[in-house]
């Protein structure tokens, strides 16, 4: 039986095993487009795989044949049941003949690195991709790599995210099928999508190439007969996004990329905007046969690089071409990723299409964008991931600068599920984001205070959307796409779909973290959602590295003010809550440790206080100890109870008197008396940088590193403002990490351990590595970026243990 077929050669009778995805590129390959060569495995090789499994291998072939009963609402069993069938499809011998047969193949594509694409078929499912649930695999063109990449791809099958996913939908695990079009990977100038829409109207002028590289104005007349030409090109916009290097970071959300609107059929650009693209992915040079996790290696672009044009007009124009020829061929198709490839002859580079579809994906979540014919009001930069549709309400009285009654009126509209259009979030403002749908600020940046609790929350959220407050009224119904920062105009009733809500995000990177490799290097989470606990135990973490107190406290602040609950009728219960909700962490995690830092709210006093530098942090402390010392309180009753995983972080320390001060209220409250007890405190200031012997010899026994308010107080710039933030960024970059390494290597020197905070969306490979190399005791990051922190700290382990040995 032939279960191996090229696909410049399958037929029209093949595409039942191939899926639509595959078969559309192998028409287009043999009409003689620039499609990616490769061959198809169908889905009768992982039968052969099953084959193989013996009776203590059971579970996988019960779960195929249905046999086993599937509880998907206990998560517990439900991840217990996927990790156990991924090792046993892992741990599943390959048949030496069927794989001696693919890597035959393999060789004649004449590439060291493969790409292997999985190609789902399923009964009446749509194609709008495969919802994040089975994953591209890049490994070496060898045996050994082959075969454990194939694995890596039915293995997802097995993830919790996947049998939860299929068990809601009614579908069988025996009825998914999927093939796998193995590719050659080769380096990339640039890559990107291409998606189309109907345009509203035609435009009323064009932007064309002036020859030297820039564009100009072109009157519209000479080009409607040109229009007319092909029905299936009128009135008909392709919206390309461009990014250097291959595309996962386009993917994965991780880029600003250049965005470029051009009409179909006349080829003429209708608007460009440059990205902001500071994050690509390239082959490493002498990756490791044995480690494909290896091949791919994330980098930080030169600064010229980052703002630099992907496509120039003349790029466009030859995509466009191929894009109508292909629309020409088959007009249903709406979307489209490419790649552009150097020629080795030294002549032209050239344009390739690595899928083609007729429906268009979500990019960076799971879930369907907005129809094309709602109309776009409003971008900016998106700050955490989903997709809602739901009522707005407006305020734009964030700074406390509006009439009062007004203020009070809008947010008392703010029902569960309401998309929140503000100004700016404010520290003392979180409380309102307990119960939201989505957010949407005027100002802010990725690191702001709303865009973290946001993302923690797994509500959708865009900043920097200029003028928001004036385009969008109380009462209109539109649809947010937190991953890409766009607000749709709709008419359809309101509802949530969220593509990246924590809860889903916590089980899928619970099921497919590669946790074979042991770190030295300890990783953490930050978390504070008491709902997200029964989630986070299971992900690949040695405790939570921060557990913010008014983060913890949404649920409370949503009720009524701090300034409220701190009324004596009203104290109790604070206590009681405060002591449960610890607890409940402490309890979970245990014996984790639990790294539980100290409340850092702002003062409410207008005139006073600035939420960067104003009366916050200990500082607060010695003004009003009262919330302090409730905190002290919750955390010695629950010491007393025996849990010996709490450590204290104290926030924003800006002198040696104001730890003295906190240090002596820490003490009176008993909870020095516990052997395991640790008093920390945040390295954020930069003078700490200076002072920390001081600090240690005053008690201090750890350090944690935050990044947002180190990184806006050393270099001058403001979370707030993310445009002037990213650039002043990477320009400093050397003087943020000369900084950490400081930190690092006073806290070593005097023997305290030292941990770092750090957001999704500073994720950087390059900064894991040298945090690696500078022997930090703790990473703790934002869950989203569990999985390709802990891939990313393994990979640096390896690297440094390798560079060691050369030295003997």
């Amino acid at each position: 039986m032939n279960n191996l077929y090229w696909l410049s050669q399958i037929t029209a009778t093949e595409q039942s095993l191939m899926g639509e995805k595959i078969f559309l590129l192998s028409q287009f390959l043999q009409f003689n487009f620039p499609i990616v060569p490769g061959f198809v495995l169908s889905s009768d090789v992982f039968q052969e795989l099953l084959n193989g499994l013996d009776d203590s291998q059971s579970l996988v072939s019960d779960l195929l044949q249905s046999s086993f009963h599937l509880n998907r609402n206990n998560y517990q069993a439900l991840q217990t049941v996927a990790n156990k069938s991924r090792s046993i499809i892992i741990e599943t011998a390959f048949p030496e003949r069927l794989l001696a047969k693919i890597f035959t193949a393999a060789q004649q594509l004449n590439s060291p690195q493969l790409i292997l694409r999985p190609s789902l078929i399923v009964p009446n499912y749509q194609q709008r991709g495969n919802l994040g649930l089975l994953r591209s695999q890049i490994c070496a063109c060898h045996p050994d790599a082959i075969s454990y990449g194939l694995k890596q791809v039915w293995a997802d099958l097995f993830t919790a995210k996947s049998l939860f996913y299929w068990d809601k939908l009614g579908i069988s695990l025996q009825e998914i099928k999927f093939a796998i079009l193995i590719q050659p990977l080769d380096k990339a100038i640039s890559s990107g999508t291409v998606e189309l829409r109907e345009s509203d109207e035609a435009p009323s002028f064009y932007l064309s190439s002036n020859g030297d590289g820039g564009v100009s104005l072109t009157s519209d007349s000479a080009k409607v007969s040109l229009a007319k030409t092909s029905k299936s090109l009128i009135s008909q916009q392709a919206i390309i996004q461009a990014n250097w290097g291959l595309g996962h970071s386009l993917q994965r959300g991780e880029v600003e990329p250049d965005r470029c609107v051009v009409d179909l059929a006349t080829a003429n650009v209708i608007s460009q905007k440059v990205g902001l693209k500071t994050r690509g992915y390239r082959l490493r040079n002498n990756a490791s046969v044995a480690d494909s996790a290896d091949i791919l290696e994330p980098y930080t672009l030169p600064d010229n690089e980052q703002e630099k044009i992907v496509l120039k007009p003349p790029k466009i124009n030859a995509l466009i071409q191929l894009i109508q020829n292909i629309i020409r061929k088959k007009p249903q198709i709406r979307y489209f990723e490419w790649i552009l490839l150097p020629n080795s002859s030294n002549s032209d580079n050239h344009f390739f299409f690595t899928r083609l579809s007729y429906f268009t994906p979500a990019l960076g979540g799971s879930l369907p964008r907005a129809q094309s014919s709602e109309t776009t009001l409003l971008r900016g930069i998106g700050a955490s991931q989903g997709q809602v549709t739901a009522e707005v309400v407006v305020d734009d009285s964030s700074h406390h600068d509006s009439d009062a009654s007004t203020n009070k009126t809008s947010r008392n509209r703010l029902n569960s599920g309401a998309i929140l259009v503000t100004k700016a979030i404010q520290p003392q403002d979180i409380s309102l984001l307990q119960n939201l749908g989505g957010i949407i600020t005027e100002i802010g940046g990725q690191t702001s205070h709303g865009a973290i609790i946001a993302r923690e929350l797994g509500i959708p959220a865009m900043v920097a959307a200029k003028g928001a407050t004036q385009i969008l009224q109380t009462g209109d119904i539109i649809t947010l796409d937190g991953g890409q920062g766009i607000v749709y105009a709709s008419e359809t009733r309101p509802f949530t779909i969220h593509s990246n809500h924590n809860q889903a995000t916590l089980e899928y990177y619970a099921g497919t973290a590669n946790t074979n490799v042991p770190l030295a290097t300890q990783l953490m989470v930050n978390l504070s959602q008491p709902n997200l606990i029964e989630q986070a135990v299971n992900l690949p973490i040695d405790g939570v590295g921060l557990l913010r107190s008014e983060f913890m406290l949404l649920k409370l602040l949503s009720v009524r003010s701090l300034k409220e609950w701190l009324q004596p009728n009203y104290q109790k219960e604070l206590l009681n809550y405060l002591t449960q909700t610890i607890r409940q962490f402490t309890l979970s995690f245990a014996p984790k440790p639990i790294f539980y830092r100290s409340i850092d709210f702002p003062s409410l006093d207008k005139e006073t206080n600035n939420s960067a530098i104003g009366i916050r942090g200990t500082y607060s402390y010695l003004i009003d100890p009262a919330f302090f010392q409730l905190e002290l309180t919750a955390l010695e009753r629950v010491m007393a109870e025996g849990y010996s995983n709490l450590k204290l972080i104290l926030p924003f320390v800006r002198s040696i008197r104001e730890w003295q001060f906190c240090r002596n209220l820490v003490q009176k409250a008993g909870l020095s008396n516990y052997p395991d007890f640790q008093l920390w405190m945040m390295a954020e200031i930069p003078s700490v940088i200076f002072m920390l012997p001081e600090y240690i010899a005053a008690g201090v026994e750890g350090i944690a590193i935050g990044m947002n308010d180190l990184t806006q107080l050393l270099l001058g710039v403001d979370r707030e403002q993310e445009n002037l933030a990213q650039q002043t960024i990477s320009s400093n970059s050397v003087a943020l990490e000369t900084a950490i390494a400081q930190l690092i290597k006073t806290a070593q020197t005097h023997q305290i351990p030292a941990s770092i905070c750090l957001s999704a969306n500073r994720y950087n490979p390059d900064l894991i590595d040298k945090l690696v190399r500078w022997r930090i005791t703790i990473i703790s990051v934002e869950s989203q970026i569990i999985t390709d922190t802990y891939q990313a700290i393994a990979r640096a382990e390896k690297r440094l243990i390798f560079q060691e040995h050369l030295k003997y």
